[in-house]
């Protein structure tokens, strides 16, 4: 009935809420008391288990469904999102994930994320559990770029746990295997999964945000990405897809010193201009800079095709900034062209690598369709149309 208390939208109960959910939903109940625990469970006080961040006020929120048919699904996700933002939450844990297609619901939840960033809080993400590459996958909300997504490594050291997705989308990464978490019936259980890493590093962001309040969500992640620890050496066969690494709440705890430069917004145009990569195409991407931590002195952006592929031949790849101040933005614009023997279907992935000094950074990924026209599909469908005189 109090904000500060959460919220559980599964029971419909407007005077109940209770985060326990309903009786025959038991998997949401110990996920739930599972991720909370590991967030937060007191310390220093010899039961149990200790929290990431042991003082921090906890407010939760049960997006689940109703209905023991949909025992660990969620019905509310990003309302739920929604909700803590407008209640003020500093820290926003997202222990699932979803792969999805596309069309009009993309839009509807790249908003939400956007809406609870600006509202001021940092949402926290589990990266998944299919040992896939998430540049390949739409997984949200991880695929977001303004979130901080977290995959999985083994219980000690740096190795990447086998259920984890990885790939260079996902930010940092934390122990998700055989953790022993706050559990049903005042007990404990070991838990396994990026569900379980997610709110450790949710911990981290709570004690750093506690440190540093005067941080925005986008520089509270930032930090706490760039100062993760490379993980290359002890995953030899996926080096340079691990983001920035294992998360080192030390290291997180002090002041910012290093740049963080991301795309806030992007666009590309042909020189034809009609809106389709042919071949022969001279293609312009665009793209707005913005620098949430320490100022940068010798900045360069750079973008590198990471398709294995003869398809575009770069023509304007590097871009000199120089300095640019924290809170400050810079506009850059790339050039290549598009192959005369491209095929008719092609995806390219760029990525985008910021240089200040001997400071490297590969913070963002630029997807792009190469595009077939489409009349040749609608004429054969026309004529197919007309062969069975309407019938479908």
């Amino acid at each position: 009935m109090d904000d500060i208390h959460g919220v559980n939208f599964s029971s419909g109960a407007d005077q109940d809420n209770d985060p326990m959910g309903l009786p025959q939903t038991p998997i949401n109940a110990e996920h739930g008391t599972a991720v909370a625990g590991i967030a937060g469970a007191a310390t220093d006080n010899q039961v149990g288990i200790a929290g990431a961040a042991w003082n921090a006020h906890l407010m939760h929120v049960n997006a689940s469904c109703a209905g023991e048919e949909k025992d660990g699904h969620l019905c509310f996700a990003y309302e739920g999102i929604l909700y803590a933002a407008a209640n003020g939450a500093d820290i926003i844990n997202t222990s699932w994930s979803s792969y999805f297609a596309g069309g009009a619901g993309l839009k509807h939840l790249d908003q939400t994320l956007e809406l609870a960033t600006d509202m001021g809080a940092l949402v926290v993400v589990s990266a998944g559990n299919a040992a896939a590459n998430d540049e390949f996958y739409r997984v949200y909300p991880a695929r977001h770029s303004r979130v901080l997504s977290v995959g999985a490594t083994e219980k000690d050291g740096r190795r990447l746990a086998w259920f984890s997705n990885y790939g260079k989308l996902i930010n940092v990464y934390a122990p998700g295997v055989d953790l022993v978490a706050t559990g049903l019936n005042d007990g404990y259980k070991t838990q396994r999964g990026t569900s379980f890493a997610a709110p450790l590093v949710a911990g981290v962001a709570a004690l750093v945000k506690t440190r540093f309040p005067n941080l925005s969500p986008d520089a509270l992640r930032e930090h706490i990405r760039l100062t993760s620890e490379n993980m290359d050496e002890d995953n030899p066969l996926l080096a340079g897809q691990l983001g920035r690494g294992l998360v080192n709440a030390l290291a997180a705890g002090q002041a910012p010193e290093l740049p963080a430069v991301r795309v806030r917004r992007w666009s590309w145009s042909d020189d034809d201009g009609n809106r389709r990569m042919d071949p022969g195409n001279v293609v312009k991407i665009s793209a707005t800079l913005i620098n949430y931590l320490a100022n940068s002195r010798q900045l360069s952006a750079k973008i590198l095709d990471v398709s294995d592929s003869s398809i575009v031949e770069m023509m304007q790849s590097e871009v000199m900034v120089g300095q640019l101040i924290s809170g400050d933005s810079a506009n850059v614009a790339f050039t290549f062209r598009v192959a005369d023997d491209a095929p008719e279907y092609f995806r390219v992935r760029f990525v985008l690598q910021i240089e200040d000094g001997a400071f490297v950074d590969e913070p963002e990924m630029f997807l792009l369709g190469l595009q077939r026209p489409f009349e040749r599909d609608f004429e054969a469908l026309r004529a197919l149309y007309r062969a069975l005189d309407g019938d479908n």
